[in-house]
């Protein structure tokens, strides 16, 4: 067995913690905002407690406008000025655009083929090009005045109905909204399983979710009954979702009254380049967002 002289192997050894110091040196440092110290696993969470915006005011005091916070293991910048907030929304507005990757919101909104979650590049010009050019327009906003008309009458006709009775005046409020938000975006009333599908939704994307946090932790899910519960809702809407592509398809006759129709006829236009799976994404998060909205002013 033959073995080196010592005089090589601390040669060798020199050799490669030279390489290995060198190799460290010419790495260029990042230049971080300020941070306040972490802890091992949860980060900074601890110094947030229950009110989070009064604890980012009073961090923003001591650190400056622009800090360094470690939520779990992952990095995050809070911007607490308003000069801070034009330079990343205005003048840094293509670095910054795209959001963080979710499973969550990936599994939930086909993948984030929607404007809204999808990265910035192309196919998020052209999902931005259709919600600015044909579904948010000033003209076609103003023809949703009627449905908005109709639903506020018959909500009247409604309490004037009641005569004596006791009604619940939020509760009537919310439901003449959400037929609203409704038929502009899917062309017909809500329905009491999509209301519970989107409550359902809601509320698994309010919850805390550790693997946003801390991915190494994401199998959690698999046992808590969180993957299996998003998994259900998921399914259901689509369901919903493409029960709907194929009814308003039946009715190609019928003028486009809805963001459904308007993006079918988008897609016949040129069908290559806007899948039923991109409708859908749109069309979700769009009805999730306004029913979101409702849901946050009109909750008991």
């Amino acid at each position: 067995m033959a073995f080196f002289p010592d005089h090589i192997i601390l040669t060798c050894t020199a050799v490669i913690f030279l390489f290995l110091f060198l190799f460290r040196r010419r790495r260029p440092r990042r230049k971080l905002p300020p941070s306040p110290s972490r802890l091992p696993i949860i980060g900074n969470f601890h110094q947030l407690g229950p009110l989070p915006h009064r604890a980012f005011q009073t961090l923003s005091k001591k650190y400056g406008p622009l800090m360094l916070l470690h939520l779990g293991s992952v990095p995050t910048i809070i911007v607490s000025s308003a000069g801070a907030a034009r330079e990343v929304l205005k003048h840094q507005d293509a670095v910054f655009c795209s959001r963080p990757y979710s499973s969550v919101t990936n599994k939930a909104f086909y993948g984030g083929r929607d404007v809204a979650l999808s990265p910035y590049g192309e196919y998020w010009r052209r999902n931005r090009s259709v919600c600015v050019l044909h579904l948010l327009t000033a003209k076609r906003v103003r023809s949703f005045h009627g449905i908005m008309d109709e639903e506020t009458s018959n909500m009247i006709g409604e309490i004037r109905g009641s005569s004596s009775r006791a009604v619940n005046f939020q509760q009537m409020v919310r439901s003449m909204m959400m037929d609203v938000i409704c038929r502009v975006t899917l062309g017909k009333k809500t329905s009491p399983k999509l209301n519970e599908l989107m409550t359902d939704l809601s509320g698994i994307l309010g919850k805390f979710n550790v693997e946003i946090f801390m991915p190494w932790l994401g199998w959690i899910n698999r046992f808590n009954g969180f993957n299996s519960r998003l998994g259900r809702v998921v399914t259901g809407l689509d369901e919903i979702l493409s029960g709907l592509l194929r009814e308003r398809r039946d009715n190609k006759e019928e003028e486009a009254s809805n963001f459904i129709d308007i993006l079918l006829e988008l897609q016949s236009e040129n069908n290559a380049a806007f899948e039923d799976e991109s409708i859908k994404a749109i069309i979700l998060v769009q009805f999730f967002s306004k029913n979101f909205l409702v849901w946050i002013l009109y909750r008991n």
